[in-house]
């Protein structure tokens, strides 16, 4: 995409464009900058006294054609020569954006409503404004887990159905908002910083920041995410007319009356007589793998009790998920390369294991078995991982976490089966290193943190309801760093990574 220029050489400026233009005036040492072109492209401003390193014009809001932004010639370590330029963003979860949220609820008694209704899950109603647009009848609720539970303060994660009342409301084509309370990151920043590296590569949500107003008082900055709903899958796939589930943390508790009956399990797979957990398999907690995978038998009822449906597109969800954990866990070793591809997208789950243990999420396949997504693809007949919580990556007691934990975990079956094989197992190593070259580097990462803090430091300083103070703030981005540089040195001087890889010295 073509960025606009403007050069500002002297005094009067001049103007040239590339494909499209910027209007600028001139008023008392203030430069006003409103882009032209395409009325649903929103712009950044960005200056440059070299025409190679690009800084943002944070104190700028972004602006749509029509709009204008003003911006003083008094740039700190500005020249007296230097370009400015309008750069489209990424939409609403663009992470250079700060996103005001005005909600409104006409009910005095909302707050203790949204508490009092957080075990239910039920909504109240409200209004939301973002920008001119403005949307009655959006459904409000509490929502998380640990989010919700240890926090103490008013500062909950919030659920957002802007179509809760009228089927096709939409902000910015997106149906339901997620606003997250970091709970536990006094950075504010590792769950976007977490998702927009993993988006990359397997299917993930956007994630940006979100300053949140209600009823006209300021409730502080969120982690703005995008929910995991058929928006996503049209990002990632070409149709979306497959099954989607949560395998959910918590009790585990299930959705599956939205499975609807039926059962079964297509032809194939190699199930062993019996069936059932492996050795070792089943029993509570985290370490069981009821929620990973495992194959439990032919009773949908068992799958229904543990994942929750959240979109049934096809006549057998419950068999469709069934018949994958029954190749996945009890296909014979010898045949398990060939087969396995028939019903994992083994790629896909091979990047989101690497990314989920690069950047140590607590909340992962890995760690708990649990609190990811999963998708089936109709047309391929294969299941894929979908990225859910973000906001306990950069777990820092796992700096050294090893890059092929739970390898010789049976409750871990995506892991144990797919490194197993040579093949993948190569592939896998061959993917950290891309993600450790490319995204968990020091240098490259340190660098993105510091464009998130500008986004949100001045708003996070203000924020009435954080549980945290500034410096605190300011210590935790240094930790982070911290934590960074000790996790990317583990990991390239592991002997699996350290080794040199092949490389291809020509092609005939």
């Amino acid at each position: 995409m073509k960025p606009l220029l403007l050069p500002l050489f002297c005094l009067p400026l001049c103007c040239f464009a590339l494909g499209d233009d910027i209007e600028f005036s001139l008023e008392n040492g203030l430069i006003s900058l409103s882009p032209i072109g395409d009325e649903d492209s929103e712009w950044l401003f960005e200056f440059s006294t070299d025409l190679q390193s690009w800084d943002q014009l944070y104190e700028l809001p972004p602006v749509f054609p029509g709009e204008t932004s003003t911006v003083s010639l008094d740039l700190p370590g500005a020249q007296p020569r230097g370009f400015f330029r309008a750069v489209q963003t990424e939409g609403f979860y663009d992470p250079r954006c700060l996103r005001t949220i005005e909600l409104t609820f006409e009910d005095t008694d909302w707050l203790r409503q949204l508490v009092a209704n957080y075990s239910t899950g039920e909504e109240i109603p409200g209004g939301m404004q973002f920008r001119d647009e403005l949307i009655e009848g959006v459904g409000v609720r509490y929502k998380g887990n640990t989010s919700y539970q240890r926090v103490n303060g008013e500062k909950k994660s919030i659920n957002l159905s802007v179509d809760a009342v009228a089927e096709d409301a939409d902000l910015e084509g997106y149906e339901t908002l997620n606003l997250n309370n970091a709970a536990g990151d006094q950075t504010l920043l590792k769950e976007a910083l977490y998702f927009n590296a993993m988006r990359k590569y397997a299917p993930c949500p956007r994630a940006g920041f979100a300053q949140l107003n209600i009823n006209g008082e300021n409730w502080g900055v969120y982690s703005n995410v995008q929910q995991q709903d058929s928006t996503l899958i049209k990002d990632y796939f070409d149709k979306n007319d497959g099954d989607r589930w949560k395998s959910p943390s918590g009790s585990g508790s299930g959705n599956g009356n939205n499975g609807g009956p039926g059962g079964g399990r297509p032809p194939g797979g190699g199930r062993p007589p019996g069936g059932g957990r492996p050795p070792g398999g089943g029993g509570g907690g985290w370490a069981s793998g009821d929620k990973a995978l495992l194959y439990l038998g032919n009773d949908p009822a068992t799958y229904e009790s543990l994942y929750e449906l959240k979109k049934q597109n096809t006549d057998d969800p419950w068999g469709n998920l069934m018949h994958a954990t029954d190749v996945l866990n009890n296909t014979p070793g010898a045949e398990f390369k060939d087969k396995i591809g028939e019903v994992l997208a083994v790629d896909s789950w091979l990047w989101f294991l690497v990314l989920e243990n690069v950047f140590t999420d607590d909340d992962s396949y890995w760690h708990k078995g649990c609190d990811y997504m999963i998708y089936f693809e109709p047309e391929s007949g294969r299941i894929f991982p979908i990225e859910h919580d973000g906001n306990e990556a950069f777990t820092a007691r796992d700096v050294r976490l090893n890059p092929f934990e739970q390898e010789n975990n049976a409750n871990r079956p995506v892991i144990s089966r797919l490194l197993a094989v040579p093949e993948f197992r190569q592939r896998y190593v061959a993917h950290m290193r891309t993600v450790l070259e490319e995204d968990f580097n020091p240098e490259i990462l340190n660098a993105t943190i510091d464009r998130y803090e500008k986004v949100i430091e001045s708003a996070v300083e203000d924020d009435p309801k954080k549980d945290f103070s500034l410096s605190q703030f300011r210590s935790a981005l240094a930790a982070l760093k911290d934590s960074i540089q000790t996790r990317h040195e583990y990991l390239i001087s592991h002997p699996d990574l350290s080794k040199a890889p092949p490389v291809i010295s020509s092609v005939s």
